[in-house]
């Protein structure tokens, strides 16, 4: 018996090609290409957001710097407000003691005053009738 023959190869498909192969290098090079493309790209973005963030940090210092003048001066403002008050509050009692006193002068006035008065009166009704 004559040995059974040997299988015959596989053809290769039909359209496909074997892979060329590419260097690492080459890889790397492509690499470093698309991302110095997208690093130019970006750039100017990042600057206008650093710039943003400058031109916000130089606002809010501004307010802050107005906010705490603000303070200041409400500061300042309440304490002369106090100072007001606490003097015109020493001048009402200084009334008060003044007026307290005027009563007590007239308290002991007004009753000899009106005493002479009447004395008065009557000495006039005499001079009339004479």
């Amino acid at each position: 018996m004559p040995p059974p023959p040997e299988p015959a190869p596989a053809p290769e498909p039909y359209g496909q090609y074997a892979a060329p192969e590419i260097d690492e290098e080459k890889i790397s090079e492509i690499a470093e290409a698309i991302i110095n493309e997208k690093w130019e790209e970006i750039i100017p973005e990042i600057k206008g957001i650093a710039d943003w963030k400058e031109k916000i940090e130089s606002q809010l210092q501004k307010i802050t710097d107005d906010f705490k003048n603000l303070k200041e001066q409400f500061n300042e403002l309440h304490k002369g407000i106090l100072g007001k008050i606490s003097e015109y509050d020493e001048h009402i009692r200084d009334v008060g003691s003044e007026l307290k006193a005027v009563e007590k002068v007239f308290k002991d006035v007004i009753p000899s005053f009106t005493q002479n008065v009447s004395e008065l009166s009557r000495i006039t009704k005499t001079l009339k009738k004479k």
